[in-house]
């Protein structure tokens, strides 16, 4: 283990807590998901009948609406729910995976940086690109193609930068 990330979970190190608010996320797209459901044709009648006997039961029960209890109830209590645990649990998550992923992701990115070029220059051919084996890539840069030299256009005792044209 990361002996930083051992020090913060020890010494009990207050850690920011980020705002996720995951069960507000999930509540509201299910909303919005009910919604598109009322719009599509065969589900329309079905969730009609739904939200009709729901808000009927609600009425009789409680004399509200259900617009008044998703205001007053359920936004505030999942606000709550948010607040005092999902958001501070899925934040020590992230802080105590997050060094442990930027290690992996530094040692591995070279690798797969390297590798793949190799790996991939086949498909190359089979997508009917092909390159010169005497030039060299200028990936990513503002730079002219590479110019092929001859021998006669490198001073004695200088090695060329690029390949040589026979």
């Amino acid at each position: 283990m990361d002996p930083k990330v051992d020090d913060k979970i020890v010494a009990g190190e207050e850690t920011k807590v980020d705002q996720y608010d995951v069960g507000q996320h999930v509540y509201e797209s299910s909303k919005k998901l009910w919604a598109f459901g009322k719009g599509v044709f065969f589900f329309k009648p079905f969730l009609n009948i739904t939200e009709g006997v729901a808000s009927k039961l609600l009425g009789l029960t409680t004399g509200m609406e259900l617009t008044d209890v998703d205001q007053k109830f359920v936004k505030p209590a999942l606000a709550g729910l948010d607040e005092s645990f999902l958001n501070p649990s899925i934040s020590k998550v992230v802080h105590v995976i997050l060094p442990y992923y930027m290690k992996t992701d530094q040692t591995i990115r070279p690798i797969v940086e390297e590798i793949a070029p190799k790996v991939l220059k086949p498909l190359d051919a089979l997508r009917g690109e092909k390159k010169d084996d005497n030039e060299e890539e200028t990936e990513g840069k503002d730079e002219k193609k590479p110019t092929k030299l001859t021998k006669s256009a490198v001073p004695e005792g200088e090695k060329p930068p690029v390949a040589l044209v026979q």
